[in-house]
């Protein structure tokens, strides 16, 4: 009777040893899924950073071609202007000259 007792024992502390692995397991489960979906947005932020930067990094690519060309574009001194100027009232000049030529004819 004795073992009897001792092996029904020895069930139900296996049974109950199952309860808490089944248990554990539907927690750790649970966790998994989780984890996956945590996972999942993580991945979707860093393609949403992913195309933030490739696009950031056009518009400054665009930005260094501008500040490359204003760089290369050369700046008239207040003596050029004038001079530049000078040369435009001359042929606005010659122009008018010419057109007064040719009501002439």
């Amino acid at each position: 009777m004795r073992s009897n007792f001792a092996s029904e024992m020895t069930s139900e502390a296996k049974e109950r040893r199952l309860a808490d692995v089944d248990t554990k397991r539907g927690q750790l489960m649970e966790e998994l899924e989780q984890l996956d979906l945590e996972a999942k947005r993580l991945r979707e932020s860093l393609e949403g950073i992913d195309a933030q930067r490739a696009q950031k990094q056009h518009v400054v690519s665009t930005l260094q071609a501008k500040r490359a060309n204003i760089e290369a574009t050369e700046v008239m001194e207040p003596a050029d202007m004038e001079v530049a100027n000078n040369l435009e009232q001359l042929l606005k000049s010659e122009l008018e000259e010419i057109q007064n030529l040719a009501w002439l004819d």
